[in-house]
């Protein structure tokens, strides 16, 4: 992981950061990671996405995402920069 950032680089807000962090360490501890990969993996998901999307930017796509519509957010991207 590259370390704890409270406050992304976008200006993400703690709770935004936090919540993506919960929801994507359930969701992969659910498909089978261990606790530590899960929060490493998601750790680094949340840097890059902080580095790519404004909070209010992330909160559309999330939006999106839960509508199922497609969105211009690649997580086997994300998977494989942060797996590798």
């Amino acid at each position: 992981g590259c370390g704890g950032s409270s406050g992304g680089a976008n200006g993400w807000p703690e709770e935004t950061s936090a919540a993506f962090s919960n929801a994507c360490v359930l969701n992969a501890e659910e498909s089978g990671a261990d606790p530590d990969s899960a929060q490493d993996y998601c750790s680094c998901a949340l840097t890059e996405l902080e580095r790519r999307y404004s909070a209010t930017e992330f909160a559309e796509i999330e939006q999106k995402m839960m509508r199922g519509e497609a969105t211009d957010l690649d997580m086997t991207d994300l998977a494989e920069i942060c797996l590798s």
